[in-house]
């Protein structure tokens, strides 16, 4: 009993940092710049064919992924990326101004920063579920983000966390933040997942 239980904190810590290293190797493939999207839509790929089993995801199979998916991660991450930094940065503007009504600008803004890194994280997962046009898929995207708004909150909860423990351990930046922030997004959308399949099947 004890000595499963331990196999399985073991495999699922070590599958953790593999992932992570598999991230950083993918990035910096593409020179960082180039790889973090690429990056993001391989390792999602390989948790979701492979779970936990570290021992069938193989660093060979990194850079055939990396090929893969590097016009369409570029192209989701930049597209998400930029979008938050402009508002990001018209929140930090609006910081400058002393009206009240202002405040309910700044709250909007930080709602919209939440939906854009929420809705680029169900991209990266429904697109390793489905072969569908980007467009498509941006539009599912944002669909999941409104199906459960608990899972959402869950979600948000879950990567502040794993903000603050990287605040607090630097360190893990190397070891697992990448990855846990990988696995956390393909687990809050499994269930919606399942859903968008039995509709497809009906």
């Amino acid at each position: 009993m004890i000595g499963t239980f331990l196999d399985k904190i073991f495999r699922r810590t070590f599958t953790l940092m593999k992932l992570n290293f598999m991230f950083i190797m993918i990035s910096m493939m593409g020179g960082i710049l180039l790889g973090v999207g690429p990056a993001f839509l391989s390792i999602t790929d390989l948790y979701i064919r492979h779970g936990f089993k570290h021992e069938e995801m193989h660093f060979t199979s990194l850079f055939p992924m990396f090929k893969d998916n590097f016009k369409r991660g570029n192209t989701l991450f930049y597209t998400y990326g930029l979008s938050i930094f402009f508002v990001v940065y018209n929140l930090y503007l609006s910081f400058q101004f002393t009206n009240p009504f202002v405040v309910l600008i700044q709250i909007i803004m930080v709602f919209v920063i939440g939906f854009l890194l929420v809705s680029y994280l169900y991209c990266v997962v429904i697109n390793s579920y489905y072969q569908i046009k980007l467009l498509d898929l941006i539009k599912l995207g944002t669909l999941s983000f409104f199906a459960n708004l608990i899972k959402i909150v869950r979600l948000i909860i879950s990567m502040a966390a794993i903000y603050f423990i990287y605040k607090i351990m630097p360190g893990l930046l190397i070891f697992g933040i990448f990855s846990l922030l990988i696995i956390v997004s393909v687990e809050s959308l499994r269930s919606w997942v399942k859903i968008i399949e039995e509709t497809i099947t009906y």
